[in-house]
């Protein structure tokens, strides 16, 4: 496991889950590789 700092989209959203979704697709996006996104 390595640390990759990047600036993420946050969604404004009720939803917790749909937040993480976004944010963990937004982070696979610009690292490529399996992610872990904390909030």
């Amino acid at each position: 496991m390595e640390f990759f700092k990047t600036d993420l989209v946050e969604i404004q959203d009720d939803s917790l889950s749909k937040i993480a979704l976004q944010k963990a697709l937004n982070a696979y996006e610009k690292c490529k590789k399996p992610v872990i996104v904390e909030d």
